[in-house]
């Protein structure tokens, strides 16, 4: 018997993001989070307000936010990081 709806995959990520919720994450539908496409793992936009939130009081600039933004962006996605 198939349940319409249902997948195993549906039911874990419901999970998961009802626990994250319990202790006080919020959830964001991917089609209400900031990015150009869902090939984009990063969320630019709210990145670069936190790094210029978090380091206000270094001066960081544009170059350096440029120069974070590649380091990730070039970073492999492996367990390892490389």
């Amino acid at each position: 018997m198939v349940v319409s709806g249902f997948s195993e995959k549906t039911a874990i990520e419901d999970y998961i993001v009802n626990e994250l919720e319990k202790k006080g994450w919020r959830f964001v539908p991917a089609d209400k989070l900031e990015r150009e496409s869902y090939d984009e793992p990063l969320l630019v936009g709210n990145l670069i307000r936190a790094l210029e939130k978090h380091n206000a009081d270094t001066g960081i600039g544009d170059e350096e936010i440029k120069h974070v933004l590649n380091e990730l962006k070039l970073k492999g996605t492996g367990q390892e990081g490389h």
